[in-house]
């Protein structure tokens, strides 16, 4: 069986508090906004959306 390569591609998030550097992040100013941002990055990404259920979500290439 093959090996799935992962990797993180951004954070969407309406909490500057709960991501650190490193990473691409997206500040929404409300949960829609965050919904739609994570929703429309997932499209141009090609990636999959995880919410971690504290206000972040993250987009994952599979």
């Amino acid at each position: 069986m093959g090996q799935s390569t992962k990797e993180v591609l951004a954070i969407v998030t309406t909490n500057r508090n709960k991501v650190a550097e490193g990473t691409t992040v997206f500040y929404a100013e409300n949960a829609a906004e965050l919904e739609r941002t994570a929703r429309l990055l997932a499209r141009v990404l090609a990636a999959a959306v995880h919410d971690l259920d504290n206000e972040c979500l993250v987009l994952v290439r599979h």
